[in-house]
């Protein structure tokens, strides 16, 4: 799971490449993050117990990685 957590503001990593989402969320925003990131295509999902979050441009690369 990459929930990175700057100035007291949390966003989303991707997990497969650098890619981060711009816009920034308190804490008790949470579940707002998560569902914009979903609506922007973002794939967040729990795999053997662990969060994911992989970016829409990560999901159509071969081997699902942007770099």
């Amino acid at each position: 799971m990459t929930v990175a957590i700057e100035a007291g503001k949390s966003f989303l990593k991707c997990d497969e490449c650098p890619a981060k989402r711009r816009d920034t969320y308190d804490q008790p925003e949470f579940a707002k993050m998560i569902a914009m990131a979903r609506a922007d295509g973002w794939k967040v999902d729990k795999r053997a117990g662990a969060w994911r979050h992989v970016c829409n441009h990560c999901q159509v690369r071969p081997g699902g990685r942007l770099l």
